[in-house]
């Protein structure tokens, strides 16, 4: 898998993923303390996230971080 094709694997399991708990970006940015324009980098394939950004992420959404790099 290309760095590109993971970048799009994340931000389609985090929009997956707020989407079914209701919550908006904005939202996900603020109770996982990151901050929301590079919410926005990531959603939009522009910046490859950290593991210590995907745990905070994932914690927040509930889910084990390997989900957010699992392809759909």
């Amino acid at each position: 898998m290309r760095i590109s094709e993971l970048r799009e694997v994340i931000a389609h399991n985090l929009r997956r993923l707020c989407s079914a708990r209701g919550m908006t970006l904005p939202m996900l940015a603020d109770h996982a303390v990151v901050n929301t324009s590079y919410l926005y980098r990531v959603i939009n394939c522009e910046s490859s996230p950290t593991a210590d950004w995907i745990c905070k992420v994932a914690e927040v959404l509930e889910v084990e971080p390997f989900e957010l790099l699992k392809p759909p």
